[in-house]
C-alpha cells in the first residue's frame, strides 16, 4: 500500500502538470479580459456618476426656479425655505462634478461650462429673489424677461446637453472597442480550452483506471456513514484516505451539531412563547366605548418569524373631551423589546394624563428614553381627538404617516414627521 500511495502521489504530480500549461494561458487571457472589462466597468461607473451629478446639478437649479416663481406668488419667506437648502446643495455638487472629469481635458472643458453656467443660473435667481425681496416687483419682472435671462436658459441648456451627450459617447465608444478585443479573447479563448480539455482527458484515463479500486471504498464508506453504519477504514494517507476520515469526522459533528440545534430550538421556542405571551398581555385588552364614536384596532404579524416585538397600539380617555390614540413599534423582534413597548406605552399613559399636548408628550418620553442606558429606537404616533369639536391633534416620532379615510372614502396621508424617540434627548416634534 505505501508503495501505491507514493505512485499516486507521483502520477498526480505529473498529470498536474498537463493542465498547469493550459491554465496557465487561461489565466492569462482571462487576466486580460478581466482588464478590460474592469477599465470599461470603470469608465462606464464614471460616465453614470457624471449623468446623475448633471441631473442633480439641473435639479437644484430648477427648484430655484420653482422657488423663485413661487415667491412671485406669495412673498412669504418660508417660501425660501428650499431656494436657501438649493444655495447649500450647489457648491459640493458642483465641485463633484468637476472632480469626476478632472482627468479628461476634453470632458473636464464641458463640465466647467455647464457647472459656469449653473452658477450663474443660481446667481440670476438669487439678483431675481433679491428684487421681489427688496420690493421692486417691475425691476424683478424686467429682469425676468432680459435677453441675458432668455440666454443664460438656452447655453445653460445646450451645456447640460453637451455634457450628457459628450459622456454617453465616450461610454459607448469605450464599449465597442471592448466588444472587439473580447471577440479575439474569446476565440482564443475557447481554443485554448479545447485542446487543454483533449490532453487533460487523455492524461486522467489512465489514472482514473488505478485509482477507482480505492474511490469505490470511499463511496461505500459515504453509503454507510449516510444509514448509519460502521465504515471500513481507508489505509494510507493519500486524498482518498484523508477525504474518508474528514467523512468521518464530519458526521461526528454534524450529529453533534443537530443535537445542539434540538436544544436552543428548545430554548428559542421557550422564549418566544414568553415574549409572544407577553406581548399581548401588554396589549389593549379592551377598547373605550363611547356614544357617536367607533374604534376597531386589528394586530397582524408580517411573517411568522416576526410574530414577537415592540409594536403597539393603545386608544384611552384623557378627559370626558378628549380622547388620546397612540401607535408605534419598538426595535426588535425579541423579549426586550416587547418589555421596552410595555414601558413606553405606559409612559405615554403617564405623559399625556399631565399634558395632552402631542409634542410634549413625545418630548417626555423622548427624555425619558434617552436617559436608560439600555434604551432602544423608537417610532411612535400620538393624537388626542376633541370628542366635542371633531379637532384631531397630533405629533409623529420616525412612524409612518396614518391614512385618513374621508367620507367620500377617500383616502390621504396626514402630514407632518419627526425624528425616533431615543436617537436625541433634544428635539422637538
Amino acid at each position: 500500500m505505501p508503495a501505491r500511495i507514493g505512485k499516486i502521489r507521483l502520477q498526480a504530480l505529473l498529470l498536474s502538470a498537463v493542465p498547469l500549461v493550459f491554465l496557465i494561458l487561461l489565466v492569462t487571457i482571462a487576466g486580460v479580459l478581466v482588464g478590460q472589462a474592469e477599465r470599461v466597468s470603470a469608465g462606464s461607473r464614471a460616465a453614470t456618476i457624471a449623468l446623475s451629478q448633471s441631473d442633480a446639478l439641473s435639479a437644484t437649479v430648477s427648484l430655484g426656479g420653482r422657488v423663485a416663481n413661487a415667491y412671485t406668488q406669495r412673498q412669504d419667506p418660508a417660501v425660501l425655505a428650499p431656494y436657501r437648502r438649493a444655495l447649500v446643495q450647489f457648491p459640493p455638487q458642483a465641485r463633484a462634478l468637476l472632480a469626476n472629469d478632472a482627468g479628461d481635458p476634453a470632458r473636464h472643458a464641458a463640465a466647467t461650462r455647464y457647472v459656469d453656467l449653473s452658477r450663474a443660473g443660481m446667481n440670476a435667481i438669487g439678483r431675481y429673489i433679491g428684487f421681489l425681496q427688496a420690493g421692486k416687483i417691475a425691476e424683478a419682472r424686467a429682469y425676468a424677461k432680459s435677453p441675458y435671462i432668455s440666454r443664460l436658459g438656452l447655453a445653460l441648456s445646450a451645456a447640460k446637453t453637451n455634457f450628457d451627450q459628450n459622456e454617453r459617447r465616450l461610454t459607448i465608444e469605450r464599449f465597442d472597442a471592448f466588444s472587439k478585443r473580447l471577440r479575439i479573447l474569446l476565440v482564443t479563448l475557447l481554443l485554448v480550452c479545447v485542446v487543454g480539455i483533449a490532453a487533460t482527458i487523455l492524461a486522467m484515463t489512465g489514472f482514473g483506471v488505478r485509482i477507482v479500486r480505492r474511490l469505490e471504498m470511499l463511496a461505500r464508506n459515504v453509503r454507510r456513514l449516510g444509514a448509519g453504519e460502521s465504515t471500513e477504514a481507508i489505509d494510507g494517507d493519500d486524498e482518498i484516505a484523508m477525504v474518508d476520515r474528514l467523512y468521518e469526522e464530519t458526521t461526528h459533528r454534524l450529529r453533534e451539531a443537530l443535537h445542539q440545534k434540538e436544544k436552543l430550538l428548545d430554548a428559542y421556542e421557550r422564549e418566544h412563547h414568553v415574549a409572544s405571551t407577553l406581548q399581548q398581555a401588554l396589549l389593549p385588552q379592551e377598547l373605550p366605548i363611547l356614544p357617536g364614536l367607533r374604534i376597531d384596532a386589528a394586530y397582524v404579524s408580517a411573517a411568522k418569524s416576526t410574530e414577537i416585538g415592540g409594536d403597539w397600539y393603545d386608544v384611552f380617555l384623557l378627559s370626558e373631551r378628549e380622547l388620546a390614540i397612540d401607535v408605534g413599534d419598538v426595535a426588535g423582534h425579541d423579549l426586550q423589546a416587547a418589555t421596552v413597548m410595555g414601558a413606553v406605552r405606559q409612559a405615554i399613559r403617564v405623559a399625556a394624563r399631565e399634558d395632552s399636548d402631542p409634542a410634549a408628550v413625545l418630548r417626555r418620553v423622548n427624555r425619558v428614553l434617552c436617559s436608560d442606558e439600555s434604551h432602544r429606537m423608537v417610532t411612535a404616533f400620538f393624537a388626542v381627538l376633541d370628542l366635542v369639536s371633531g379637532t384631531l391633534r397630533y405629533a409623529m416620532a420616525g412612524h409612518p404617516a396614518p391614512l385618513l379615510v374621508t367620507p367620500e372614502r377617500d383616502l390621504q396621508l396626514l402630514a407632518g414627521g419627526g425624528m425616533a424617540l431615543g436617537v436625541k434627548k433634544r428635539i422637538e416634534f
